[in-house]
């Protein structure tokens, strides 16, 4: 992509932005959007098939600013995979903050059963594989453990902690947005705990030294 054609994809994202904003609802067609901004309709027809085509790109942006922000950390890389993953929570909600329109008119009064919003398509197949690598690193350094078949589903709970952090910032009210930092903190401590060794793995393993060793 030329430096044309991405101005015109920033253009396209910036006055979408705009029309939720002002409207509270996306253009009414593809049409008259582009004649409002200046440009061809197969313009936009070239970068995208549909506004929600288009809105799972804005998404998926808002995870790469994320991203570079965490990158421009120095020491990000030296935390354990809780702090990486709270660092990521916090670091989100000043995107969210930035944003915060367009994402309140997508989360507001997203439902509890949503798993996998349409939205969030592209957006959780970078979350996922970047999950996976914090997952992956914190096994390694013995931060967590490893559990058979259970740890397949750490990630997939982090999904669900994820929408539910972002369900609490939409729907906040309190100062500063001191309940969603609350839920941020609460929920990432809760998950590493139980993803740590704990009693219930001592018992298991106990369980089975008495069944291999049962002559004794």
């Amino acid at each position: 992509m030329n430096d044309q054609e991405q101005d015109i994809s920033e253009l396209i994202k910036a006055e979408y932005l705009r029309v939720l904003q002002e409207t509270g609802h996306e253009p009414e067609t593809v049409l008259a959007f582009s004649l409002e901004i200046g440009i061809e309709a197969s313009e936009f027809h070239s970068r995208y098939s549909s506004f929600k085509a288009l809105e799972k790109e804005i998404w998926h942006n808002i995870f790469q600013h994320v991203n570079i922000a965490l990158d421009l950390d120095a020491e990000y890389l030296t935390y354990s995979g809780k702090d990486k993953v709270l660092s990521f929570h916090y670091t989100l909600i000043e995107v969210y903050k930035q944003n915060q329109s367009f994402v309140k008119h997508r989360l507001t009064g997203l439902s509890r059963q949503s798993f996998e919003p349409w939205f969030l398509k592209e957006f959780k197949v970078a979350y996922i594989e970047m999950i996976n690598s914090i997952l992956s690193e914190a096994i390694t350094r013995e931060e967590i453990i490893e559990r058979l078949y259970i740890s397949d589903y750490y990630k997939d709970v982090l999904w669900l902690q994820f929408l539910y952090v972002s369900r609490v910032w939409a729907n906040d009210n309190s100062k500063d947005y001191q309940i969603t930092d609350a839920a941020i903190e609460k929920s990432v401590n809760l998950l590493f705990e139980l993803m740590r060794k704990g009693p219930l793995d001592m018992a298991i393993e106990f369980a089975k030294f008495m069944y291999q060793n049962k002559a004794y």
